[in-house]
């Protein structure tokens, strides 16, 4: 996307806009309480509606992204997204507006699943039969707000990590994220063998 969209759009996030996308047409809102600083955000909102056709592009593929950073695809689907991606590239550098919109529109229909940080943020409590004692588990970063302050959660990345540990390890881990608190970042497991 060009840079002029994106610091255009950044200028208008700074003085308090949020600019959005309803259907085909940009939007904007002032989010701050008072009234805008006039002077500044005239000049801005003309640049943005004399740049509508690269605003609008802008904000579909953040859109897009965003679809895509939460979401898995089988390989076949996947080939399919990577053949669109090269079209809409095209579509980009050639101006083509159109063909643009239209590749991400077919980009979004692609069959997927949500990967599990795509779901809304999520906190559960579970009683761990390893560790005797109920913990949280939280679905990403953003969900540990919903943990009561001094309790003990995992993020799935942790579980991952542990995953093959002996019960003790995992009681040994437990116990030192409940003094220490933090985030399980690796587990070192000592390779055995003979030489």
């Amino acid at each position: 996307m060009t840079g002029t969209s994106a610091t255009l759009i950044g200028k208008l996030n700074t003085i308090g806009y949020e600019i959005y996308l309803d259907g085909d047409k940009v939007k904007y809102r002032y989010t701050l309480s008072g009234e805008p600083p006039a002077e500044k955000v005239k000049p801005l909102l003309d640049e943005l509606r004399n740049h509508k056709e690269d605003i609008i592009s802008h904000l579909r593929f953040n859109r897009l992204a965003d679809h895509l950073r939460q979401r898995n695809y089988i390989p076949e689907n996947f080939a399919k997204l990577q053949r669109l991606t090269l079209e809409m590239n095209r579509a980009w550098e050639t101006l083509n507006y159109s063909t643009f919109k239209k590749t991400i529109a077919e980009m979004m229909t692609i069959p997927c699943t949500l990967k599990p940080e795509g779901l809304p943020p999520q906190a559960v409590r579970i009683f761990s039969k390893v560790l005797g004692e109920e913990v949280w588990v939280v679905t990403y970063p953003e969900a540990v707000a919903l943990v009561p302050e001094g309790e003990v959660y995992y993020l799935p990345e942790e579980i991952r990590n542990l995953w093959g540990a002996s019960p003790e390890d995992i009681r040994s881990v437990h116990k030192i994220k409940k003094e220490l608190g933090g985030r399980l970042i690796a587990v070192n497991k000592v390779e055995e063998g003979t030489a």
